[in-house]
């Protein structure tokens, strides 16, 4: 296994600096519909840069702690944009939930895009 220790670092630094996200929760209607790729279209997940996070830790997006667990994601999206898919466990429940990063300060959403697009690991 890589050390990836500094590149998580540098991307947790990254993601502080551009302030809180806006929430997209996947509705139940979503969930169901028989189109949700609409909710991910364009999404390029960086896995090698998935961490998961105890209950209690709210991670580096700052959503508040939850009970159970969670796992965050970090996507670069092709329009440009910078994406965490946050999945929740607890109690034999999940909830997962999209959240959407601002362009501004932009040379730190340019950094932060670049580490993403960086790390991603094609076959």
């Amino acid at each position: 296994m890589v050390d990836n220790s500094h590149i998580l670092s540098a991307m947790h630094a990254l993601f502080e600096a551009l302030g809180p996200p806006t929430s997209r929760p996947l509705s139940p209607s979503e969930r169901t519909d028989m189109h949700p790729e609409r909710f991910y279209e364009g999404f390029h997940p960086v896995f090698e840069l998935m961490e998961t996070f105890g209950p209690g830790d709210a991670g580096y997006t700052h959503q508040f702690p939850r009970r159970g667990g969670h796992s965050s994601l970090p996507v670069f999206v092709e329009n440009g944009g910078i994406v965490v898919i946050e999945t929740y466990f607890h109690k034999g429940d999940m909830t997962i939930e999209r959240l959407d990063y601002g362009i501004t300060p932009a040379p730190v959403f340019k950094a932060l895009y670049a580490l993403l697009e960086g790390a991603e690991v094609r076959d």
